[in-house]
């Protein structure tokens, strides 16, 4: 088993999240079986960087690998916009990306795929024109 630790600049923008996304691919190709992405210095995260970080956690979760993610000093800028993001709710107390799937509930339309829940967003669906947001055609 090999950790590699991705450990980032104070400021994370574009450039520091493409680098990040770099290393972890570098990582995985060298057979890391596991990464921590240490942003425990880090003082302001653009959104180039937090898509990075929420990149390399799904990326992980979704090829198998433990991915770690150490998160910055609570009252840092980086910290708030973590919090702003909802991006905590998506990682357990130990800093670990949440592997557990989530609890769904209802079933599938197998014609729309939804649940029976209401969705956010509009579905439109080849031949059926426009489709508003209760489901129904558009007159």
């Amino acid at each position: 088993m090999s950790v590699t630790i991705l450990s980032s600049q104070p400021v994370v923008g574009a450039v520091e999240a493409m680098r990040l996304r770099d290393n972890f691919t570098l990582a995985v190709e060298a057979g890391s079986t596991s990464v921590i992405l240490d942003l425990t210095g880090v003082q302001e995260l653009s959104g180039a960087g937090l898509a990075a970080v929420t990149n390399i956690a799904t990326r992980g979760r979704r090829n198998g690998f433990s991915v770690r993610v150490l998160l910055p000093d609570e009252n840092s800028a980086a910290s708030c916009t973590i919090d702003q993001a909802d991006l905590r709710r998506f990682l357990r107390p130990g800093g670990v990306w949440n592997s557990l799937p989530t609890k769904q509930t209802g079933s599938a339309d197998p014609a729309t795929g939804r649940t029976g829940r209401n969705s956010r967003f509009m579905k439109y669906l080849p031949g059926q024109g426009a489709r508003t947001r209760t489901g129904r055609a558009a007159r």
